[in-house]
């Protein structure tokens, strides 16, 4: 027998609103039109940060990545708070350009632990450092 439990509100023991769910990686939502399921942990964006490769490489803000490591020009190795549990995972970015120059986002070293983003133009072997570099992860943690 299932159980179902209706409520509008979670709040702490407390009341004073904020509460801490867990959702195990089994947890699945209905989709909107009601007849597809899905895996709500699996669909998650793991790992995600918005940097800065100009000068000085920094994160202005971030989710999982802890560090940057600057390889050289237009290439940064983003490392992970967590680690994913294999290499067989999505990567994704996009960058504030100054000119509408082709530019390619290549992905190299995939490791657990950490990946190496490298930005050339994708007219030639042009590399450049960006101001504005953005990257997203998705995939299995550890």
């Amino acid at each position: 027998m299932t159980s179902q439990l209706n409520v509008d509100t979670i709040v702490d023991k407390a009341g004073s609103g904020g509460t801490n769910i867990k959702v195990g990686n089994t947890a699945t939502y209905v989709s909107d039109g009601g007849n597809v399921t899905q895996n709500t942990v699996q669909g998650l964006t793991k790992a995600w940060a918005e940097y800065v490769q100009k000068g000085t490489q920094t994160i202005g803000d971030s989710f999982n990545v802890g560090s940057l490591t600057d390889n050289g020009t237009a290439n940064t190795s983003l490392n992970f708070t967590n680690s994913m549990s294999n290499t067989d995972y999505s990567t994704s970015g996009g960058m504030q350009i100054d000119s509408w120059n082709s530019w390619i986002i290549n992905y190299q070293g995939h490791g657990t632990g950490t990946v190496q983003q490298v930005i050339g133009a994708g007219t030639g072997p042009t590399q450049s450092d960006h101001d504005n570099v953005y990257f997203m992860m998705m995939g299995d943690l550890a």
